[in-house]
């Protein structure tokens, strides 16, 4: 498959309407590329958290990330 088959960007319209989707990533996550925070910014808006550092789920070693998450759930 080519990477625009597989791609976020063609969900974008139900992505960005969906309140069930949420989306928590660290800003130097290596498997962010080029204008993929931008994307996601767009796309999710309020329901988009970026940490600034922790790489690629390096964020689940932080407790009051781990509640950030678990609060998403039960609103």
């Amino acid at each position: 498959p080519t990477r625009r088959s597989s791609d976020l960007t063609v969900l974008a319209d139900y992505l960005q309407k969906s309140p069930k989707i949420g989306v928590m990533t660290n800003a130097d996550d290596l498997i962010l590329g080029p204008g993929d925070l931008t994307f996601l910014r767009k796309t999710f808006a309020q329901r988009l958290t970026v940490y600034p550092h922790g790489g690629h789920l390096g964020n689940l070693n932080f407790r009051i990330n781990v509640a950030d998450m678990l609060e998403f759930f039960h609103e």
